[in-house]
């Protein structure tokens, strides 16, 4: 596990860039509140595969600090999200729609 002292302010950057990626496309993408993105998915503009890998757990660590996130987790060369239906505009049922719904009033 990384260590947040250890990681210079550039690391830092980073990863809150690629937490942002992982929310925006999470949260934009499910249709039922869980999502997960391949290492390799990340844009090349952030980093690389081998940065998010050397990254992984303090990246679920961070996931799991913000509020949009109600799980995360590593699989093999992914991030299994799963998020707050709260900030998941694109729900595919009635009834999450419903929650949805009753959750932003």
């Amino acid at each position: 596990m990384t260590s947040n002292r250890c990681i210079s302010m550039r690391d830092k950057s980073i990863v809150a860039q690629i937490i942002q990626y992982i929310i925006a496309d999470g949260t934009e993408n499910t249709s039922a509140g869980s999502w997960s993105i391949y290492f390799d998915e990340i844009p090349v503009e952030i980093c690389d595969a081998d940065f998010v890998l050397a990254h992984a757990e303090m990246i679920v660590d961070m996931l799991m600090a913000r509020e949009e996130v109600l799980e995360a987790e590593i699989e093999d060369d992914a991030f299994s999200v799963i998020y707050s239906l709260m900030f998941c505009p694109n729900l595919q049922s009635a009834e999450d729609n419903a929650i949805y719904e009753a959750a932003q009033a």
